[in-house]
């Protein structure tokens, strides 16, 4: 049995997703879903693009679980300035 990740979305992002399921199947045309999305046309389409390359993690933003560029050292952060 193959074992499927599981992911852990936003409620925004799993709205996403079901919008451009929709897309994928012909039920939505891209002008209304950018609408309701409140987003610009391409940018549903590259979302589009993005769901049908990689799956349902498309929609998820790029940047999760990854530390800030304006973080500071650990070692700042244990010890402070001091």
């Amino acid at each position: 049995m193959a074992r499927e990740d599981i992911l852990a979305m936003k409620a925004v992002e799993v709205a996403r997703l079901h919008v451009i399921k929709k897309v994928i199947s012909g039920e939505l045309r891209q002008v209304e879903a950018s609408d309701l999305l409140g987003l610009s046309d391409r940018q549903v389409r590259r979302l589009v693009g993005r769901v049908k390359r990689e799956g349902d993690r498309g929609v998820i933003h790029r940047s999760r679980g990854r530390v800030s560029n304006r973080a500071y050292p650990d070692r700042l952060r244990r010890f402070g300035t001091g």
